[in-house]
């Protein structure tokens, strides 16, 4: 009944401001709208409760796809990986970088990593292809503070930051669920996660800074996550980028000297992201090569360029 008399008087003023009778109009909008909202609402729910229902995934298989589309040059990002998460996060993947010129395959890379978690930090092993393997440690910062987080993230953070939902296609158990994301509340998520694990061990003020420059035009963000609502067991999520990855191209761009020339480019530019979990339970011990230990390069990690004047 609030919810009618609202949209009842919103009719009533927009009648009064073009000077026609609205009430019976407003009120047979009420009753078009009012179905549509609260099956919005029971959408929400629903994910809600299905995101809180979710079996924990201790170990299984990762994968991901990006794919970068521009007037110029392009390129698709596959990778995957298994690992497991007791006593500590051990990871085994390969991942395989496809270049394009315009739109025509201009070759590729392709190459293995291990990742594990130590009481301190987190170590990436990456192989060259001469076979040889480079080593970054990536500090933990609060680690205790930033599992705390991620736990509480699917019953409070992910329902406060959720604008909108809609039912997707379902096919079998698989529901998929059309999402919108406040682009603030993420930024506010996303900055908080970061002062906590503090990712890149050295990071300076320019980096921090730059990744909040980066969080302040992403927008809104759009999404579609499929969940295996039988299982319990989160599938699948895709997400159109392209506004995000443009504020952050032109955020990076600003921080080094002079005109590129490529806003061009970056605005005719399109990322989307593909991300799904598969294997839960079935991964049972991952073991990194002692060769590959024993005599991975330490590397230092990139840092975010300075801008000079």
């Amino acid at each position: 009944m609030k919810l009618k008399k609202k949209l009842l008087a919103a009719g009533l003023a927009c009648a009064l401001a073009v000077g026609t009778p609205g009430f019976m109009d407003s009120q047979a909008f009420a009753e078009d709208i009012q179905p549509a909202l609260v099956n919005e609402m029971d959408a929400k729910a629903q994910l809600i409760n299905s995101m809180n229902s979710l079996t924990n995934m201790e170990n299984g298989t990762l994968s991901f796809k990006v794919d970068l589309a521009s007037p110029f040059f392009g390129g698709t990002v596959n990778g995957i990986f298994d690992f497991v998460s007791k006593p500590s996060v051990v990871c085994q993947g390969n991942s395989e970088v496809v270049m394009t010129l315009g739109g025509i395959p201009n070759g590729n890379t392709r190459y293995n990593f291990y990742s594990r978690e130590t009481e301190k930090d987190v170590e990436f092993y990456s192989q060259n292809k001469n076979g040889s393997w480079d080593k970054y440690v990536y500090g933990k910062g609060n680690s205790k503070a930033i599992d705390e987080e991620i736990e509480k993230s699917l019953g409070t953070d992910l329902p406060d930051a959720v604008k909108g939902v809609t039912l997707g296609q379902r096919q079998g158990a698989e529901q998929n669920y059309i999402v919108t994301l406040d682009g603030q509340k993420v930024k506010d998520y996303l900055l908080k996660m970061s002062k906590l694990g503090n990712v890149k061990k050295g990071s300076n003020e320019k980096d921090n800074k730059l990744f909040e420059d980066i969080l302040n035009n992403m927008g809104d963000v759009q999404c579609t996550i499929t969940i295996d609502e039988v299982q319990h067991q989160f599938r699948n999520l895709y997400a159109d980028l392209t506004p995000q990855v443009r504020a952050a191209a032109k955020a990076m761009l600003s921080n080094m000297k002079g005109d590129s020339g490529m806003d061009g480019i970056i605005n005719a530019s399109t990322v989307e992201l593909n991300f799904s979990a598969t294997n839960y339970g079935t991964i049972s011990n991952i073991v990194i090569p002692e060769d590959v230990l024993n005599n991975a390069v330490l590397k230092e990690i990139p840092k975010v360029p300075e801008k000079t004047k």
